[in-house]
């Protein structure tokens, strides 16, 4: 989440390509025809159908042991009745401040789930899709997958949902917004004022507009309390729709985008902590996630706190002894001092089952005979699940294949699975007239396998199609190397 506008992408070549698809990155906006948009109602659908199924898996749970959970199942059933009546469905009658975050029985039966257990939350980044508030949903599953990697099979919905939106982000306004980023503020002035205008009810609109405003006066739309925040305050009091519709659509940025005094410098470190890295990807260890929640309690914002904390239990691989004061003292904000004080003191005294459905650790993808730093390997697990996922469940069209196998081929290679890898890279040479791309990702295959043979010829190959070496003299250096010829 940067202080730019955030659903930007480059499209400079395959390889940019398939970090755009993929990641979500800033740079030029280029529309080829196989790039696909997809709308508002084919994002709640998609998150509707997922809502279904993690409520059939709730609803197998043995309602003695998980009370918290059983309630929850009830809840969801009523909502599921209303929206999916006679001529549905009606996602408008999903209140999802009631169902979740206002909720006791949602914060008693995610206490009831094992740390590592995702499921409530990826549940509630479905909801909240289903409502229709798309930049808000996105924030939710992206600090979901930056916590331990999940199952593949609910990693698969977090996967597919996440593709969706990026396809949402191709129509109005987010495609007119990307295709004017790159100008000076007042050049943007008339597009984004209309871009609001036109989607009042737009969170990417509304971020926009803020930002503009922002870069017009020279200042940070984020500052921390060392800066002068009398612009910005100033740029907030002019623009109280943009305000407005932030708070109700992506309530995370708003308060960033709002904080004052001591509350902006955490605000600042927040949406630092929260923008991807440059392979679309945010990863978080145990510490990070400890340095979140503490920023995230001082933004005011409890249930992202809450969120965060959970993952953070996750990431450590359990619950430690300053978690159950976490939730002591932040719970009450959102459900009242009885409700919450119940709770916890159900969780202090060992009466919470801590039943997995879904488990989540990033340990399982560290390469045995490859070991990296779980950090390192869970950023490349996530990217070759983007891409190995979307092709096996869905349709890409050609661009995008393209870009997922390119994608696949690097992650595979790097995670040392060695065989995938050299798939991904004969189908994409028979797709892809970018022969300088496959040949330096043979090279690098050649490389990791300590192929001298393989590497040679890929090396004189690479030599052919980038003679002057200007994209691949370290590699073509190290296969030197591998075959002994130092000089």
């Amino acid at each position: 989440m940067k202080t730019t506008v955030r659903y930007q992408w480059v499209l400079l070549g395959l390889g940019a390509v398939a970090a755009a698809w993929l990641g979500g990155g800033c740079a030029t906006l280029s529309t080829g025809p196989d790039l696909q948009a997809a709308s508002l109602r084919d994002v709640q659908d998609q998150a509707w159908g997922e809502v279904k199924d993690l409520h059939a898996s709730l609803a197998r749970l043995d309602p003695e042991d998980h009370p918290g959970v059983a309630a929850l199942v009830e809840d969801l059933a009523a909502v599921m009745t209303k929206v999916d009546d006679l001529a549905g469905p009606h996602y408008d009658a999903i209140e999802l401040d009631q169902l979740v975050r206002r909720n006791p029985d949602y914060w008693r039966a995610l206490l009831e789930l094992d740390p590592t257990d995702p499921t409530l939350l990826v549940l509630e980044g479905m909801l909240t899709a289903a409502t229709g508030r798309v930049e808000g949903a996105a924030d939710l599953l992206e600090l979901v997958r930056a916590g331990p990697l999940p199952e593949e099979t609910l990693d698969q919905k977090l996967v597919l949902q996440r593709r969706v939106i990026r396809q949402w982000r191709w129509n109005p306004p987010g495609v007119d917004l990307a295709m004017v980023s790159g100008a000076p503020p007042a050049d943007r002035w008339q597009p984004t004022k209309l871009a609001q205008q036109m989607h009042p009810d737009s969170a990417t609109a509304a971020l926009a507009v803020l930002q503009m405003r922002s870069d017009l006066a020279g200042v940070e739309l984020t500052p921390d309390d060392r800066d002068d925040l009398r612009m910005r305050d100033k740029i907030l009091e002019a623009e109280p729709d943009a305000v407005a519709t932030l708070r109700t659509q992506q309530p995370l940025r708003a308060a960033i985008v709002t904080a004052t005094g001591e509350a902006a410098d955490s605000a600042k470190r927040v949406g630092k902590m929260l923008e991807p890295d440059p392979t679309g990807v945010i990863n978080f260890s145990a510490e990070d996630f400890a340095a979140l929640v503490a920023d995230l309690s001082r933004l005011d914002v409890p249930d992202w706190a809450l969120r965060a904390a959970r993952l953070q239990m996750a990431q450590q691989g359990g619950e430690g002894p300053g978690d159950i004061e976490v939730w002591r003292s932040l719970l009450p904000a959102l459900i009242g001092e009885v409700a919450a004080a119940e709770i916890v003191a159900a969780w202090e005294n060992g009466r919470m089952p801590a039943t997995r459905i879904y488990a989540s650790s990033d340990q399982r993808v560290t390469p045995t005979d490859q070991p990296m730093d779980p950090v390192v390997a869970g950023i490349y697990e996530r990217r070759y699940r983007d891409a190995s996922l979307t092709l096996q469940h869905t349709l890409p069209l050609p661009l995008e294949r393209e870009a997922l196998l390119a994608q696949l081929a690097e992650s595979a290679r790097t995670l040392g699975r060695y065989e995938e890898a050299e798939r991904a890279l004969n189908e994409l040479a028979t797709l892809t007239e970018n022969t300088r791309l496959v040949t330096g990702e043979r090279l690098a295959l050649a490389l990791a396998r300590g192929d001298e043979v393989g590497a040679a010829q890929a090396a004189a190959a690479m030599r052919q199609v980038d003679r002057r070496l200007q994209s691949s003299n370290f590699s073509v250096g190290n296969a030197e190397i591998l075959a002994g010829n130092w000089r």
